[in-house]
């Protein structure tokens, strides 16, 4: 059983703009269950490539997190009294989910055949066809005492701290030789290599948020990432009421006037716990095509540093003081920049009435 508490859970997913005005379906999926018994909680989130090349991608992103779900908690109870290693999640969980996708997917295909062939023998499932259900797929879990996060594809996933800080989780990501819109996906025959995966402990009292990249492609800049990010945390801190209906009519405005494309976001909320020792760590990322596997999560950032540094006793920061010293910087600099501009006028000013004098001398030297 994870040491971690239960989270609050918030998710939503609105159809794409586009989509909605080409009748097609949304492509993006998610899938979130927890026991408070257990503490075994998991969210999932896929994305559907949607091309032409992927025309059922809409049904692999369904079943891909529910597969996901699935096969997490299935994991979570047999290995609940062992201490696995990061190598063990490869090659039993992430293994176990691409299997029990593809089996679904093979399934789902022979029904979709037989509806179609009134003759059809069920069979295995061919790489081309196996593609037109493409999707990226992403998901986070306890486990003991970390959180487990990884994907495969182009989701992205954001932390936003107790004081503030935000920062993007690097474990996201479509690749260094995918060009443009292209993106890792579980329907590549080595999909497992493809998996990255990050580790983040003793989370507390922030919010992480995973979301499609549809919701990225639609903000213009970071500054409005981290006032989403900012909002969200809130709305999660004060127990919202109306978290998922808000969370809907922000996808919907997002996608209508950013990027139209679908829209899903899962946003995770750690309430802060009444220990004063609070400290976090976050794990390099870890891509299993390098290999590099590292159950503990001990590279210490920039970004680290800077959270504990804010959470000691002492050390922590007037937000109401700053903003005052602010404003007064803001005000001096106003009073330095009106006094350079009045000085800059005088001078032109005497500039100005030094040629003229110049100009009434050379006159009347010219009358005389």
């Amino acid at each position: 059983m994870s040491s971690i508490q239960l989270p609050k859970i918030y998710s939503a997913s609105v159809k794409g703009h586009s989509h909605s005005v080409r009748n097609l379906p949304n492509q993006d999926s998610f899938n979130v269950q927890y026991d408070k018994n257990t503490g075994f909680w998991a969210a999932a989130i896929a994305d559907g490539h949607g091309s032409s090349s992927h025309p059922r991608s809409d049904i692999g992103s369904e079943l891909a997190v529910k597969c996901a779900v699935m096969k997490i908690f299935e994991f979570l109870k047999e290995s609940s009294d062992e201490d696995k290693s990061l190598e063990d999640v490869r090659d039993q969980l992430f293994n176990s989910i691409i299997n029990a996708w593809r089996a679904e997917i093979r399934v789902s295909w022979n029904k979709r055949q037989d509806e179609l062939y009134a003759d059809w023998l069920e069979m295995d499932i061919s790489p081309d066809e196996l593609n037109k259900y493409g999707t990226t797929l992403a998901f986070i879990f306890p486990y003991k005492d970390v959180l487990i996060l990884a994907s495969i594809g182009d989701s992205d996933g954001f932390w936003r701290s107790k004081s503030g800080l935000a920062r993007s989780l690097d474990v996201f990501g479509h690749g260094e030789d995918r060009i443009g819109e292209e993106t890792y996906s579980l329907c590549l025959p080595n999909a497992i290599n493809f998996f990255q995966l990050k580790t983040i402990s003793l989370i507390d009292g922030g919010t992480l948020i995973l979301t499609t990249d549809g919701i990225k492609k639609s903000l213009p800049s970071d500054a409005g990432l981290n006032s989403l990010l900012d909002y969200y945390h809130l709305q999660a801190s004060q127990n919202n009421s109306e978290m998922i209906n808000d969370l809907t009519e922000q996808l919907q405005t997002l996608t209508t006037k950013g990027s139209g494309d679908d829209c899903t976001a899962v946003v995770i909320h750690f309430p802060e716990s009444k220990s004063d020792a609070f400290s976090e760590k976050l794990g390099t990322a870890t891509n299993f095509a390098d290999q590099q596997i590292n159950l503990s999560p001990v590279l210490r950032d920039e970004f680290c540093i800077v959270e504990e540094a804010a959470s000691r006793p002492g050390l922590s920061l007037d937000k109401k003081k700053i903003a005052l010293l602010m404003t007064m910087i803001l005000v001096v600099f106003i009073m330095i920049l009106h006094y350079h501009q009045i000085l800059r006028l005088n001078q032109l000013k005497g500039m100005i009435e030094s040629s003229k004098t110049i100009t009434e001398r050379k006159i009347k030297c010219l009358k005389q």
